[in-house]
């Protein structure tokens, strides 16, 4: 076997009248009057999912326009916490739910649903045990924004201790963070 490089890779003192050919291909191939084609630019896709008391356990769901009423979505499942997506389910053209006929209670299973140019992810499960401490997350604000966001971080402070997390919240110059990341284990010794 032998291999034969490419043409545009050999020396020659050609080859800028060959670029300048192809670019004026390139430019005329962009100007020239294209088909309308109704297509929609990459998309994050809003995926939802419903759980049930019995089979399926989940059931995930899409919205989409019209326009990809004849593409076929596929969706890859795999248990949570695994690396392998295995093998894509190809879904009839204009389907915009899924019920996962194999998922079982107590299990959670990353879903990722691509459909045309879109896609999305989503992780689910029924029955799945709750989380009780997830860990502790160091939330830094910038000293010189905490009183006009005095509210919203208090809000948030809250949304994340109720999801299970503690919280150590530190006040600090803008450019701090560097710094205050090597400091990180005595900051988090005690709570504020």
């Amino acid at each position: 076997m032998s291999l034969i490089p490419h043409p545009c890779t050999q020396p020659s003192p050609h080859r800028p009248a060959r670029y300048g050919a192809l670019m004026a291909a390139a430019l005329f191939a962009c100007l020239s009057p294209q088909p309308a084609v109704a297509t929609m630019p990459n998309t994050v896709l809003q995926v939802t999912a419903t759980t049930s008391a019995t089979p399926p356990f989940v059931t995930l769901a899409w919205p989409l326009p019209a326009s990809y009423s004849t593409s076929s979505p596929q969706i890859w499942r795999m248990r949570k916490g695994e690396t392998y997506w295995g093998t894509a389910i190809t879904l009839p053209g204009g389907t915009h739910s899924w019920a996962d006929t194999g998922a079982q209670p107590g299990i959670a299973y990353e879903y990722s649903v691509h459909h045309g140019s879109a896609s999305g992810a989503i992780v689910a499960g029924y029955n799945l045990p709750l989380v009780e401490q997830r860990g502790k997350v160091l939330l830094y604000v910038d000293e010189t924004q905490a009183a006009a966001l005095a509210p919203e971080l208090e809000q948030l402070q809250l949304d994340l201790v109720a999801d299970g997390w503690t919280v150590y919240r530190h006040d600090g110059p803008r450019g701090g963070l560097p710094r205050l990341l090597h400091q990180s284990q005595q900051l988090c010794r005690s709570p504020r």
